[in-house]
């Protein structure tokens, strides 16, 4: 009885090695082609349902598989008070990851938020908060 159950898993072991064997074909797949762009956009929030803008943003972005790389410039201003500087990262689905720096400083910070994309209207919003400062609102459009 042994030897009958040892001959029947071979025989199984040998006809499942030999069913996935025969079906292997190539994926073919076409590159995406890489999408790249400038946007505009203001800083800002929201207070008593009216958009306030404190200051102004504006760059490049380049796609890089399923993430998007950007690279731009921000200046806020409030009152006579100006602060300005860059900021790199990259931005997915809906997260944005990245690090901005103080122009008059040269201090960085890094920066994560949230970001919705509407491609059909190219306009772009969305939340960004440091270790420094208040957590801002962004919005703009892409081209």
């Amino acid at each position: 009885m042994k030897k009958i159950l040892v001959l029947l898993a071979i025989f199984i072991l040998l006809g499942t090695i030999s069913a996935t064997a025969v079906t292997i074909e190539e994926r073919q797949t076409t590159p995406k082609p890489v999408q790249t762009g400038t946007f505009t956009g203001e800083i800002g929030y929201q207070k008593d349902g009216e958009w306030n803008k404190v200051g102004d943003l504006s760059g490049t972005y380049e796609q890089k598989n399923r993430f998007y790389k950007f690279n731009g410039n921000w200046e806020i201003t409030i009152g006579e008070k100006t602060a300005s500087g860059t900021m790199v990262g990259i931005f997915g689905k809906h997260i944005l990851y990245g690090r901005v720096t103080i122009s008059e400083s040269g201090k960085k910070a890094p920066i994560i938020g949230f970001i919705g994309v509407n491609q059909t209207s190219q306009q772009f919003i969305g939340r960004a908060m440091s270790i420094v400062g208040p957590a801002l609102y962004f919005k703009g459009t892409y081209l």
